[in-house]
């Protein structure tokens, strides 16, 4: 758990975002296994604000290099980034990171998993 959390935080020092959510996910998921609802109740919520704030300008493929920009201004993407149909939060590059992430099984964090959790957020 404490490796986790001094990975959230140096990622967010950093804005190295796909990190920081990775973080986020991990220490909620350790907290809730460990008993500690309220805990892993306030890191999820915090991993989905952060994912619906960087979802917006990025692609959510969490190994996506050539696409991790920081955009001020979502109108400044234009339609060059597609947007996940069910949930409208994630967003990709193109078809074939889009198709990835959705059956990533990579550090767990497929967005399989966090599609409907961003549906209702």
């Amino acid at each position: 758990l404490q490796w986790y959390e001094k990975l959230r935080d140096t990622a967010a020092m950093h804005k190295m975002y796909s990190w920081q959510l990775l973080g986020l996910f991990h220490t909620a998921r350790l907290s809730f296994m460990l008993a500690k609802t309220e805990e892993a109740m306030h890191q999820m919520q915090e991993y989905l604000s952060l994912q619906v704030q960087v979802g917006r300008t990025n692609c959510a493929l969490f190994e996506c290099g050539q696409c991790q920009q920081d955009v001020d201004d979502e109108s400044d993407l234009g339609p060059s980034l597609l947007t996940c149909g069910a949930c409208g939060v994630a967003r990709y590059c193109d078809k074939a990171h889009q198709e990835e992430s959705w059956n990533c099984k990579k550090h767990h964090h497929s967005h399989k998993i966090v599609c409907p959790l961003l549906k209702r957020w």
